[in-house]
């Protein structure tokens, strides 16, 4: 026996119907809306009271990406309250104009977002190292010189010569020529540069002298934006969907939903790194942890670069001379700096809680 289902009653603040997709973009929004928040929140008690000049760039960076996003989302939320997701013969043309300015809006924040975030990751990673580790330092700078310019070129391939208007018009319009087009080779550098900022962490590390369990964990924090190429293919290929929908008003809602996805969890993958439980995997394994060797603030934590050093000639119980050299021996070991209450004359700027990853070469000299 065929089922019809119950008609709706009562008063709802979105329905889903095939002439309106609006409640799928509404709770998409609303959910990034709230992770990235809850997100944030973390990184921010984490490091509460443990801030050093580093520390206090990064969250401001944090900020002015929160700050975009939420003219993103503000965007979004007054385009849903005209009508965004229902089909254009329920939206009246005034709607449908402040839908198509605030879309319009809407990618160009997402962009400028994008780009923020994937500066965020690499400032993070190149905060890792210290200055004289100049091969990571450089790499790290040129990323990032890389996703600027990126995010640059996408906010003005996306609206030059384009009208907001540009939504509803068919694919041959004037108004924005070759859209889809602008979009694919946007994503295709989005996902290269997202490949580099993955990539680039083995690079670095991989030739320093750690656990390989240590080394893997890194490269698991850091590979957190992963998803975020899945998400910018999935969002290209629902806006070249929409584009040639005859439909305009339900189907540019797939497009926005992956449009928030994508937006939110970039900004959660910038601070997945920053958070307690990936920090306390440098903590175990052939790394001493120390907890009050002096008083400092802040949570950077520093890569020093590899130096070798020779200990002096040692001599035995019996005083002969050490003269055969054994093998190199490596060693690891970190520093971790945390606020205590004492209160010393002088406080140096390196007593941030940091925690500090040195790699030493040692040559012991001994004979028979």
């Amino acid at each position: 026996m065929a089922t019809t289902p119950a008609p709706t009653t009562g008063s709802r603040f979105s329905t889903m119907s095939p002439d309106d997709h609006g409640a799928s973009i509404w709770i998409t929004t609303a959910l990034t809306l709230v992770y990235t928040i809850l997100t944030f929140a973390a990184r921010f008690v984490v490091k509460r009271g443990l801030y050093n000049v580093d520390d206090v760039i990064l969250s401001l960076a944090h900020a002015s990406r929160a700050i975009l996003a939420l003219g993103q989302w503000i965007a979004i939320f007054v385009a849903l309250s005209n009508g965004l997701g229902k089909t254009l013969t329920l939206v009246s043309p005034t709607q449908q104009s402040q839908i198509s300015k605030a879309f319009f809006a809407s990618r160009v924040l997402l962009y400028l977002v994008l780009a923020l975030s994937k500066c965020g990751t690499l400032l993070f990673l190149r905060q890792i190292f210290s200055q004289d580790m100049r091969r990571a330092w450089i790499a790290c700078n040129i990323v990032v010189s890389i996703a600027i310019m990126w995010g640059f070129a996408a906010i003005l391939a996306v609206s030059v010569r384009c009208s907001p208007s540009h939504v509803w018009l068919d694919q041959g319009n004037n108004h924005c020529s070759n859209d889809v087009l602008r979009v694919k080779i946007i994503t295709i550098f989005d996902v290269i540069t997202d490949c580099i900022i993955t990539a680039l962490p083995a690079y670095l590390i991989w030739k320093i002298n750690m656990p390989i369990k240590r080394k893997f964990m890194v490269l698991l924090a850091f590979s957190s934006r992963l998803p975020v190429i899945a998400f910018s293919i999935a969002y290209l290929m629902a806006y070249s969907v929409f584009i040639r929908s005859g439909n305009r008003g339900v189907a540019l809602s797939p497009p926005i939903v992956w449009q928030e996805i994508l937006l939110g969890y970039s900004l959660m993958s910038t601070t997945i790194p920053c958070l307690k439980g990936f920090v306390s995997q440098f903590t175990t394994g052939g790394m001493g942890y120390t907890e009050d060797l002096s008083t400092g603030y802040g949570a950077s934590y520093q890569m020093d670069s590899i130096k070798s050093k020779a200990s002096a000639l040692k001599s035995t119980t019996s005083g002969s001379l050490i003269l055969r050299p054994d093998p190199v021996e490596y060693s690891a070991y970190a520093e971790y700096w945390q606020k205590t209450n004492q209160e010393d004359g002088s406080i140096h700027t390196e007593s941030s809680r940091r925690m500090i990853i040195q790699k030493h070469v040692s040559l012991t000299v001994r004979h028979d």
